[in-house]
């Protein structure tokens, strides 16, 4: 078996070498490249610990329900640490390391008149004004969180049947 030439050895070599370099400048390539660099972020975020990585609320939802006006907030983390609390007529929900990508403007519901939504450093709070004898009922679920607001109708008629 006769070996190749080494001018044809280099040839060929170099040939590769030109191929590959010319995939590799490519419009899949630099997809390629923006994906190892989403996938390089992803990695270096999941690296800090759970309890210090910010939270994205992706959404605040408003629905009706038989029980009352439900707004639910949908994180990508659990949803776990928060607070809740009543200050005067404001109820409060303070979400630590959080911050707020979409919600419909200004909700409004049975048992409450107005949502504020602030953004306190690296938390995020937002605050109902509750109406007369208005209640609220909170449950997390994995990475919901469910506030369902109850106003003295709904109590009334509850009790009636």
């Amino acid at each position: 078996m006769n070996p190749l030439p080494p001018a044809l050895t280099y040839f060929c070599a170099m040939l590769a070498c030109a191929l590959l370099l010319r995939a590799a400048t490519s419009a899949d390539a630099r997809i390629n490249v923006r994906s190892v660099r989403q996938s390089l972020s992803i990695s270096q975020e999941l690296s800090i610990p759970a309890k210090q990585r910010k939270k994205r609320i992706l959404a605040l939802r408003r629905s009706e329900t038989p029980d009352g006006v439900r707004l639910t907030l949908v994180s990508d983390t659990p949803l776990d640490d928060y607070r809740a609390y009543v200050e005067g007529e404001r109820f409060f929900i303070h979400i630590p390391q959080a911050a707020l990508i979409s919600t419909q403007q200004n909700p409004q519901g049975r048992g409450f008149a107005d949502m504020q939504i602030e953004q306190r450093e690296d938390d995020l709070v937002l605050s109902f004004r509750l109406q007369q004898g208005a209640t609220v009922n909170i449950k997390q679920l994995f990475h919901q969180l469910h506030l369902v607001f109850y106003t003295n109708e709904q109590t009334r008629s509850r009790s009636n049947t």
